[in-house]
């Protein structure tokens, strides 16, 4: 068996991963959009693992705007942390359990892998 692939099959991976790096942006800005992010804004990345959708975000509501990420997994935040850094963007990692936040943590979230808007109410509000 051969280890080396047809100009074919590298020209279909590479097909493919175009398609899907163009139906990922077409997500994102569809996500960006129903959220109403915009400079000055917060957002909350529930769960929100090594952090790419919070690192995503952030040009999203700079300048002005905050952008914080949860999760219950330590590595995954200490590796967020890296990445915002990697990346030059100003995220916020804490360890922590969503279902414990106060709700005045944050307006609105984004549950990272699912992209769901979440209305988090502010306290004393339904």
């Amino acid at each position: 068996m051969s280890d080396r692939r047809r100009p074919d099959d590298a020209e279909q991976q590479a097909a493919c991963l175009a398609a899907l790096s163009a139906t990922l942006a077409e997500m994102r800005a569809k996500t960006v959009a129903a959220l109403g992010l915009a400079p000055g804004r917060a957002v909350l990345d529930a769960g929100c693992g090594v952090g790419e959708l919070a690192i995503g975000l952030a040009s999203d509501v700079q300048p002005g705007g905050r952008v914080v990420g949860v999760d219950l997994n330590p590595d995954a935040v200490e590796r967020a942390r890296a990445a915002a850094v990697d990346a030059g963007v100003d995220v916020a990692f804490e360890v922590g359990d969503i279902r414990e936040l106060p709700p005045t943590a944050a307006r609105r979230a984004v549950r990272s892998r699912e992209a769901v808007s979440v209305r988090i109410p502010a306290s004393g509000q339904e």
